[in-house]
C-alpha cells in the first residue's frame, strides 16, 4: 500500500506533534516530516518527495499564504493546506488565490477530516498534473499541424489560436467579407477573428471560404462545430490546389479553343474539296454516256469509285466537324420503316456494284409500323454498315434483321458471313480513327471515323450501338433508337415480338 509522504510547515513544535498523531489515527498509511521556518520548509519542498505540503498561516515572521505563492512562483507543484487558528471567511478565499487546494481550522481538526483533506488535495493536484500534461500536447499539436488554428467558446469567445493563425490571418484581404477589414485601423486579431466567425458561419449551417494574402497566396477558411460546444476557425494554404486550378482550367480553355479552331479547318476544307470533287462527278457522269472502249469504260469506272470513296471521306469529315463544334442536330419524322429498309438496301445494293449481292430481310414489324426518327441519320448508320459488311466480306449474303423490343426500342442489326472481329478489338472498334488490323488488311479506304460518327449519330438519338463478332463466323453489327410508334401499332408490335 502506498504511504503518503506529508510535510508539515510550522514554528511550533507541538502542532507538529499534534497533527502526526492525529495522522496515525487517520485512515491510510503517512509518513509525516516537519520543517520549522519558512526556508526549511521551501528547501524540503524542492526536493520532490512529498505528496503534499500542510502550512501553517503564521511561520515567524511570514505568512502562509506568502509561502504558498512563493512555491508556486518557482515551480513547486504540491498541493498545498493551509491551516490557521481562526476559521475566516476572507482567509479562506485569500488561501485558494495563493494557490493552495485547501483550507483547515486547527482548532476543528480530526483524523478523518485531516485524511480527507489530504486525499482530496493530492487528487486535484494529480486532476490538474494531468490537465497540464494535455493542453501541453493540445498546444504543441495545434503549433506543429500546417494549419491555423482558432477555437471559440459556446459564446463566441476566442480561446485559443497558433502561431500560424496569428502571422496569416492579418495577412488576408477580408475587404468583400468584412468591409471595415480595410480601413486604416483594422480590428485586432480577436475582434477580426469574432467578426469572421459570425460572417462564416450562417445560422444552420457551416461556412467555407477562399481569401487571398497580400503576398499572393490562398487559403482555405473553414468554420467547424466543436462537439460540446464552440467553434474552430481552421485556416489552411491551398495555394498550390489553386494554382493547378487555373492551370487546368487554362489548359481546357486552350485545348477546347484549338479543337474549334481544328474543327473549323476540317469545315472548311471539307467545304472547299467538295465543290471541285462534284465537278469531277458530273465529267465522270457526261463521259459515261459517251462512246469509249473497255479499257476506257473500266479507267473511268476506276475514277468514279475513287471519286465516290475521297466523297464518302469529305462527309465524315464533315459530320466530325458539325458533332465537335455542337451544330450536330437531328430532324424528326413520323416515317414509315419499310421507307427506311428499302432506302437503305437499294442504295447499298446500288453502291456495291456486285449484282449477285443478296441482302436479306429478317422484319419482325406490321406492315404499315411508323418510327418517329431523323429518317437520314438512321439510313446514315444502317449504310455504314452495309458498306463495312460488303467491305470485308467475300459472302454475297448479308442479313437486315429489325426487331421492336419490349424495352420501346427498336433494334436494327446488319449481319454478315465475314471473317468475324477479335474480342478484344470489338471494345475500340467504334472509337474515332481506329480500323481492327485485321479487317484494315482487307481494305485500304477509310480512316477509321464511319463507326465512331455512327456512334455519335446513334446516342445522339438517345439509343445504343454495338457489335457481337465470332472469327470464322462473321459480325452482327446493331443499334437501338427509342421505338416512338403510335399507340395504335402497340398491340400489334407486341404480338410481333412474342412470334419473335
Amino acid at each position: 500500500m502506498h504511504r503518503t509522504r506529508v510535510l508539515l510547515v510550522d514554528d511550533d513544535l507541538d502542532d507538529f506533534q499534534t497533527t502526526k498523531m492525529l495522522l496515525e489515527d487517520a485512515p491510510g498509511e503517512f509518513d509525516v516530516e516537519w520543517a520549522k521556518d519558512y526556508s526549511q520548509g521551501l528547501d524540503a519542498l524542492k526536493s520532490d518527495t512529498f505528496d503534499v505540503c500542510m502550512v501553517d498561516y503564521i511561520i515567524g515572521g511570514e505568512t502562509g499564504l506568502e509561502f504558498v505563492a512563493n512555491a508556486g512562483r518557482i515551480g513547486i507543484r504540491c498541493p498545498m493546506i493551509l491551516l490557521t487558528g481562526v476559521g475566516q471567511h476572507d482567509i479562506d478565499i485569500a488561501a485558494s488565490k495563493a494557490g493552495a487546494s485547501d483550507f483547515l481550522d486547527k482548532n476543528n481538526l480530526t483524523p478523518t477530516l485531516l485524511e480527507r483533506a489530504i486525499r482530496y488535495s493530492v487528487a486535484h493536484s494529480e486532476t490538474i498534473a494531468e490537465l497540464a500534461e494535455q493542453t501541453s500536447v493540445l498546444e504543441t499539436t495545434l503549433e506543429s499541424i500546417q494549419a491555423g488554428i482558432a477555437r471559440f467558446s459556446l459564446d463566441g469567445r476566442l480561446i485559443q489560436t497558433n502561431e500560424l493563425y496569428r502571422s496569416v490571418i492579418e495577412t488576408l484581404d477580408f475587404s468583400a467579407l468584412i468591409p471595415s477589414s480595410g480601413d486604416a485601423l483594422r480590428p485586432s486579431v480577436e475582434n477580426l477573428s469574432i467578426e469572421i466567425l459570425s460572417k462564416l458561419k450562417p445560422r444552420g449551417r457551416v461556412g467555407e471560404s477562399i481569401f487571398e494574402s497580400i503576398s499572393g497566396n490562398f487559403y482555405d477558411i473553414r468554420v467547424d462545430p466543436i462537439l460540446g460546444g464552440g467553434d474552430i476557425i481552421a485556416i489552411i494554404d491551398v495555394t498550390a490546389q489553386k494554382k493547378l486550378q487555373r492551370r487546368i482550367i487554362d489548359a481546357k480553355r486552350a485545348a477546347e479553343s484549338a479543337s474549334t479552331m481544328k474543327s473549323a479547318f476540317l469545315a472548311k476544307v471539307s467545304h472547299e474539296l467538295r465543290t471541285p470533287l462534284n465537278g469531277v462527278f458530273g465529267i465522270a457522269q457526261l463521259l459515261k454516256i459517251s462512246e469509249l472502249d473497255s479499257e476506257q469504260q473500266f479507267q473511268l469506272d476506276r475514277l468514279i469509285e475513287s471519286a465516290s470513296t475521297l466523297m464518302s471521306l469529305i462527309e465524315d469529315l464533315l459530320d466530325i466537324s458539325m458533332i465537335d463544334q455542337g451544330e450536330f442536330s437531328l430532324r424528326y419524322e413520323t416515317i414509315k420503316l419499310s421507307d427506311i429498309i428499302r432506302d437503305a438496301c437499294s442504295i447499298a445494293r446500288a453502291a456495291s456494284g456486285r449484282r449477285e449481292l443478296v441482302i436479306e430481310e429478317d422484319i419482325c414489324a406490321p406492315p404499315n409500323a411508323e418510327l418517329h426518327c431523323d429518317r437520314r441519320r438512321v439510313t446514315q448508320v444502317l449504310l455504314n454498315f452495309f458498306n463495312n459488311a460488303i467491305k470485308y466480306s467475300s459472302s454475297e449474303h448479308i442479313t437486315l434483321r429489325v426487331n421492336f423490343l419490349s424495352s420501346g426500342f427498336t433494334r436494327f442489326s446488319v449481319i454478315d458471313r465475314g471473317p468475324g472481329i477479335e474480342e478484344s478489338e470489338q471494345l475500340r472498334i467504334f472509337d474515332r480513327f481506329v480500323q481492327v488490323e485485321s479487317r484494315a488488311s482487307m481494305s485500304n479506304s477509310g480512316v477509321g471515323l464511319g463507326l465512331s460518327i455512327a456512334k455519335e449519330l446513334v446516342e445522339g438519338m438517345g439509343g445504343r450501338i454495338g457489335v457481337s463478332s465470332k472469327i470464322g463466323v462473321g459480325s452482327n453489327f446493331w443499334f437501338e433508337i427509342p421505338s416512338n410508334f403510335k399507340q395504335t401499332d402497340f398491340l400489334k408490335m407486341r404480338l410481333c415480338m412474342v412470334a419473335a
